[in-house]
């Protein structure tokens, strides 16, 4: 079972590189979760300052999840940032979110992406559950997470506060499946070698 994010390093998908997001990359981190467009849907205020990006980056470094910055496979071209976090290994459980720029939006590079990381869960690090946790009204993230085979499951009511008003979160899940084979090959050198 893998439990650092070098091992994570050097993932690909059939359009994208994933690479672990790190301070080297506060520009891009910068840009996406400065714009409102992306972070108010996740529940969080829009970054205002590099120096408010630097803090938040830095409070994402766990032995508990995953961060990736995504990149274009034939240009290189920052995409947005994607991760595994929350992770329970005893119950080997997580929850998936992200954002993708808004110029890179309903391009099916979301789905693309979801189910890239979704096979890398369960087939490298073994986990059973990925959760999905969002606004209720969030409907372009919910129609992305049920492409990808996430299931609706409930409902938590008033569980956060944001701007002064409280918020529900609507819970997805998709489970791994014996009948279901990972999104990534079984092959190590097919699948980083790609």
């Amino acid at each position: 079972m893998i439990k650092t994010n070098d091992a994570a390093a050097g993932l690909i998908s059939e359009n994208f590189v994933y690479s672990n997001l790190g301070p080297a990359d506060i520009a891009e981190y910068f840009e996406l979760f400065s714009d409102p467009r992306v972070s108010i849907p996740m529940g969080v205020r829009p970054l205002r300052t590099i120096e408010d990006a630097k803090i938040s980056l830095g409070s994402k470094k766990s032995h508990d999840a995953f961060t990736w910055l995504i990149r274009s496979k034939e240009e290189g071209k920052f995409t947005g940032i994607f991760g595994l976090h929350n992770i329970n290994w005893q119950h080997r459980c997580a929850q998936i979110g992200g954002g993708l720029l808004p110029t890179k939006w309903r391009k099916g590079h979301g789905l693309e992406i979801v189910k890239r990381l979704a096979g890398f869960a369960f087939a490298e690090l073994s986990l059973h559950r990925i959760e999905g946790h969002l606004y209720p009204d969030n409907t372009p993230m919910k129609n992305l997470f049920i492409k990808a085979g996430f299931q609706v499951e409930g409902l938590l009511r008033e569980n956060f506060f944001y701007e002064g008003k409280r918020g529900d979160t609507l819970i997805m899940g998709l489970l791994q499946s014996p009948l279901t084979p990972p999104a990534v090959p079984t092959n190590p050198v097919e699948r980083y070698c790609r």
